[in-house]
């Protein structure tokens, strides 16, 4: 954390009507980083 700010890794951004396959995803693990849905 350096000058107060703080660095996310995104590793997939998702549409919001592709949360379910977002919450596969997350479920099977694997995933290095964060997943965002977009609205």
């Amino acid at each position: 954390m350096e000058e107060g700010r703080i660095a996310l890794r995104v590793a997939k951004a998702f549409p919001a009507e592709q949360a379910a396959e977002a919450h596969r995803l997350l479920a099977a693990g694997g995933i290095r980083g964060r997943l965002v849905l977009t609205f």
